[in-house]
């Protein structure tokens, strides 16, 4: 969480793996603990996957037909922006969910 923080002070942007490394420390932390704090640790996990989700797809790279694909109602469900909006439903609501849609999302797509 330090560096985080840190890169947020220098006005840097978190990329999606330090995003990545928060979720799983606080994963960690939510393992530790079974009352309030490992329920806040679990939503925060949940919400730095979703953020870290978001960071790796909508970046400088993606291109206009990935785009379109992600978008096209035909294609499975877990292949379309639709998942990332599910995920983002449920955060707050159902993290472990949400924790779940995220990595199907990027496994379709590959």
């Amino acid at each position: 969480m330090a560096q985080l923080l840190h890169l947020r002070d220098e006005g840097c942007r978190p990329t999606d793996s330090d995003l990545r490394k928060f979720a799983g420390a606080a994963i960690s932390a939510a393992a530790e603990d079974s009352g309030a704090i490992g329920s806040l640790a679990d939503t925060v996990a949940a919400h730095a996957h979703y953020l870290a989700a978001l960071s790796a797809v909508f970046s400088d790279q993606l291109r206009q037909e990935e785009v379109e694909r992600a978008c096209d109602k035909t294609r499975p469900l877990e292949v379309r922006f639709d998942t990332l909006a599910r995920a983002r439903r449920y955060l707050g609501v159902n993290d472990a969910f949400a924790r779940i849609l995220i990595p199907s999302f990027f496994k379709a797509r590959i």
